[in-house]
């Protein structure tokens, strides 16, 4: 795979790919999605990395296609910082709102990663795939399907009526419910608190989205980025001891 890194366009990863590629002709959303087009139809597996990032600010992110996902956070930034926020928002907010038809249904998948230059750091962040076997072609299914989930401690599997991370849950008539199943664990602390947040879906995309490279992380988060967010529950898990 391939890094590609831009002064201006951002940052992003390129996987199952072994040839060279020339990225200099994009200079706008049409001619980003153009290019990651070209690398899928090579067979290439493609992600947008911390499009907040200061230095490296992608400015067309809501706006490209042709992406399988969106580096959502790295050790660079704590989660709850403010541009941690904004990064967990706009990855919501791709999934909310949906993203013109890609031949992926609209889905973005979220990686949680180390993208780190310091050795020390590296596995502070990580993501698990469910794979049936560890080979590279299975690795990238799992990075194109999006069957894994990103932490910074505990395991985490969650399926909703049997449907699996990455996966797709069909159509339920109001008021049908729903089985959720989870199973998290942590092997190196005990577990305190677990809260279930639940996001409005609206399938829209008629939002017109303006971003410029000279954001910083102390400037406040644009309100396009915020969605309508729910607690479902929470379960007060200190003192039991429970990994």
């Amino acid at each position: 795979g391939v890094e590609i890194t831009t002064a201006k366009n951002g940052h992003s990863t390129v996987w199952n790919i072994t040839e060279s590629t020339d990225w200099r002709r994009t200079t706008d959303a049409q001619s980003w999605s153009d290019y990651y087009k070209e690398l899928r139809d090579k067979g290439a597996i493609v992600y947008v990395v911390h499009a907040f990032d200061p230095d490296y600010a992608m400015p067309y992110l809501y706006d490209m296609t042709y992406y399988s996902g969106y580096e959502v956070m790295n050790v660079s930034e704590h989660p709850l910082s403010v541009r941690g926020r904004r990064e967990f928002k706009a990855w919501d907010g791709l999934n909310t709102r949906g993203r013109p038809t890609d031949g992926q249904n609209g889905k973005i998948f979220g990686s949680w990663t180390t993208d780190s230059h310091d050795p020390q750091k590296i596995g502070d962040n990580y993501i698990m795939a469910f794979l049936p076997r560890l080979s590279a072609e299975n690795i990238y299914a799992a990075l194109t399907n999006g069957n894994y989930f990103g932490s910074n401690g505990p395991n985490i599997r969650i399926d909703i009526n049997g449907v699996g991370m990455g996966q797709t849950v069909q159509y339920l008539n109001d008021g049908e419910k729903l089985s959720l199943n989870m199973h998290i664990f942590d092997d190196n602390s005990y577990l305190t608190k677990v809260t279930l947040i639940k996001n409005t879906v609206t399938g829209q995309n008629n939002y017109e989205y303006t971003y410029t490279s000279q954001w910083k992380p102390e400037d406040p988060p644009d309100p396009r980025d915020t969605q309508t967010t729910e607690i479902v529950a929470t379960w007060d898990l200190k003192g039991k001891k429970l990994n």
